[in-house]
């Protein structure tokens, strides 16, 4: 009779564990796969906050237009894209984009629908649109938007 090493067990163990993963009812995958990106997002927030360089003239030209979004929310989020591109692109997103969709920064997510969808990229863009009206600075604006979304 043979003896298992320690790794060996370790790997069946994971293998066990993806195999009871696929075994639950769809609900409770759905469930699983939501809480593993928000835990990823977690994880994500807590270790990334670089915020990156604003790039020098960079405009709002290929921010989604507010025609093609569904409710005003999205549409005002969209709309404070448009207006202050320079502060969102110095911005990093702390809802995992980076890791996930290789954005480079916060305004990258109004390239498209996806910050329509996000919580985090509308509610990171209206706290910088506050905190700019304000007059703050993008150095100010970063760390407020780390202590809100940052963890």
């Amino acid at each position: 009779m043979s003896l298992l090493r320690p790794s060996r067990v370790v790997t069946m163990l994971a293998a066990a564990a993806a195999l009871a993963a696929f075994a639950a009812p769809a609900s409770a995958q759905h469930d699983h796969a939501h809480h593993g990106a928000q835990a990823r997002a977690e994880k994500n927030r807590v270790e990334r906050s670089d915020h990156p360089e604003p790039r020098p003239n960079v405009t709002a030209q290929d921010v989604l237009r507010v025609d093609q979004l569904e409710n005003e929310r999205q549409k005002e989020a969209y709309e404070i894209a448009r207006k202050i591109p320079h502060v969102l692109d110095g911005l990093f997103c702390h809802c995992n984009c980076h890791e996930v969709r290789g954005k480079r920064s916060l305004l990258e997510c109004y390239h498209s629908d996806m910050a329509a969808r996000c919580g985090i990229c509308m509610g990171e863009a209206r706290l910088a649109w506050r905190l700019h009206q304000q007059g703050r600075t993008l150095e100010e604006i970063r760390e407020a938007i780390d202590r809100q979304y940052g963890g």
